[in-house]
């Protein structure tokens, strides 16, 4: 097979040489355009000599002595297709450049008329659209899909440029010919778009839609993490943590009415919360507020039934404490409930007060009649003499 690809070589070239000696030695050496072979397969058209071998490490090499190393100037090694004699766009081509430096040696394949597609250099440097790849695979693409990975027709990764020619670097995943939004790079700024490639110039991480993580850490160099809630770009709402004085801040911004919702359980000084604000330790406010339904305004009902102070004293003897009001063991196990205690005291206060109408009632009776008995002395003793 390896003749098969000699000989054929040997009549394309031939076929564009002028007629030269030509020669067969019995070494096995095939000269066309000389006498003298030096290789395997050498042909010599005028200056230029193009010599064919086998090695086990090149089953194939060709040489063309007129590539001379050392030049930065391109120089075509061979080329394939059709119209060979004029610059044919359909003709491929196979170029060589050679320089001072290892890195500045290259092959290029590419197309008539056009720069090479493809340049290897010696370096191991791959250049794609460029003669001077500054990386280990360099691709020059202005705008457009640069590299796609995985099943063409099915699923793949797409790497590329915003095609508005902003400077963004795209990546989409398309999936059964249907392309998701991108994760863009802004270079920039550095910033980094997931699902939007409009950026706002601000902020390092832009995404469009919502965010599923099992740990999200701020670090501020600086201090004073802060996260803000926007709309429309305006601030409304923001939690920072203050490094000087260890916590968490809550603060909304101007002209924005601050409120924070939180389903489940708060737990301040506790970490297993059993009601909606849990607090180890002591509240200090200005003011306290509890709503709640019904009051004890149906003690001045004309139907109530005010307990007897003698019923209330013997409860309390038995008890040791007032009626309604839960006991110190009680408070102990349940706790205070705020909001019922203040009702129940509210109960007692006016039945307090009830007492205290019908004992001056009472007082204001007796002394009248006190009086009564005063004057009737009085009278008595006048009436006496």
């Amino acid at each position: 097979m390896r003749k098969v690809y000699f000989l054929l070589i040997a009549l394309f070239i031939a076929n564009c040489c002028f007629a030269q000696t030509n020669t067969f030695p019995a070494s096995g050496s095939v000269g066309i355009g000389t006498s003298s072979p030096n290789t395997k397969l050498q042909i010599v058209d005028g200056a230029n000599t193009y010599s064919f071998s086998s090695t086990p490490q090149a089953p194939l090499s060709l040489e063309n002595s007129s590539l001379a190393p050392g030049g930065n100037t391109q120089e075509y090694a061979f080329t394939i297709g059709q119209s060979l004699s004029t610059n044919n766009t359909a003709n491929l081509r196979f170029s060589y450049a050679g320089g001072n430096g290892s890195g500045s040696n290259y092959v290029g394949i590419g197309f008539w008329a056009n720069d090479d597609i493809l340049n290897v250099r010696a370096n191991r440097y791959v250049g794609i659209n460029t003669a001077i790849p500054n990386v280990p695979l360099d691709v020059n693409v202005e705008t457009g899909w640069v590299l796609s990975v995985g099943q063409h027709n099915a699923k793949h990764l797409i790497f590329g440029i915003d095609s508005t020619g902003n400077g963004i670097g795209l990546i989409q995943t398309v999936y059964e010919g249907v392309t998701y939004t991108p994760l863009s790079l802004n270079y920039l700024g550095g910033n980094i778009l997931i699902g939007t490639k409009t950026d706002n110039g601000n902020d390092r991480l832009q995404v469009n839609g919502s965010i599923s993580t099992s740990a999200l850490t701020l670090n501020n160099p600086l201090g004073g993490e802060t996260i803000n809630f926007n709309n429309a770009g305006i601030n409304k709402y923001a939690i920072t943590w203050d490094n000087t004085n260890n916590y968490l801040n809550f603060s909304g911004m101007a002209n924005f009415n601050s409120n924070v919702g939180i389903l489940g359980n708060v737990g301040i000084g506790t970490t297993s919360p059993q009601s909606k604000l849990a607090v180890n330790g002591t509240i200090t406010a200005t003011q306290v507020k509890v709503t709640q339904t019904g009051w004890s305004d149906f003690v001045f009902d004309s139907a109530y039934h005010l307990p007897s102070l003698s019923k209330t004293a013997a409860f309390i003897k038995t008890n040791h404490h007032l009626p309604d009001i839960p006991s110190t063991k009680e408070i102990e196990t349940n706790g205070l409930d705020l909001g019922s205690m203040e009702k129940k005291q509210m109960q007692k206060i006016e039945e307090l007060t009830l007492y205290q109408i019908n004992a001056d009632k009472k007082i204001e009776q007796l002394e009248k009649e006190l009086s009564a008995l005063k004057n009737e002395v009085e009278y008595l003793k006048a009436n006496s003499k």
